[in-house]
Order: C-alpha cells, then sequence, then structure tokens
C-alpha cells in the first residue's frame, strides 16, 4: 500500500531533478552564447582553430552528457511517481 508521504517524497524527487536540469541547462547556455569569443579567446592562447574548435566542443559535450542525464532522472523519476499514483489510486 502506497502512503500520501510516499506519494510526495516521489514528487519531490521528480522536482528536485527537474531543478537540476534546469540548472544544468543554464550552465550550459553561457558557453553556447559565448562560443565566437572562446574560440578566439583559444586561439589567441596559441591553439590551432581545430584545437580550438575541439576544445569547445568537449566543453560543450561535457554540457550535453550532463543534461540528457539529468532528463533521463527525471523520466525515471517521474514514471516512479506514476506507478506509486497509479497503486495510491487504487487503494
Amino acid at each position: 500500500m502506497v502512503t500520501q508521504e510516499e506519494l510526495d517524497a516521489a514528487l519531490h524527487a521528480w522536482e528536485e531533478a527537474r531543478e537540476g536540469a534546469v540548472l544544468e541547462q543554464t550552465a550550459w547556455a553561457p558557453l553556447l552564447q559565448s562560443h565566437a569569443s572562446l574560440i578566439a579567446s583559444l586561439r589567441a592562447n596559441g591553439h590551432t582553430w581545430s584545437q580550438a574548435t575541439d576544445e569547445f566542443d568537449r566543453l560543450s559535450n561535457a554540457h550535453s552528457l550532463a543534461l540528457r542525464a539529468k532528463w533521463d532522472d527525471m523520466d525515471r523519476l517521474c514514471s516512479k511517481y506514476q506507478r506509486l499514483r497509479a497503486a495510491f489510486a487504487a487503494h
């Protein structure tokens, strides 16, 4: 039997996961917005064009992977909440 407290905890966990995803997306945005200036800065500090773009891609890909992990966590927690909600409603 699922309790209201378990249901509330599952919803709270999903809300926290959503907040984590928002924070990760917010952290990624400045990198994307500074693409040209970051490439120029790396070039000015001795990187070749290829090295500079590779470094930007590495940083961007790290954010992309982190955001996807946050979304996956949200999906997992949403599924858990839905299962608990259905069990709660059935009793």
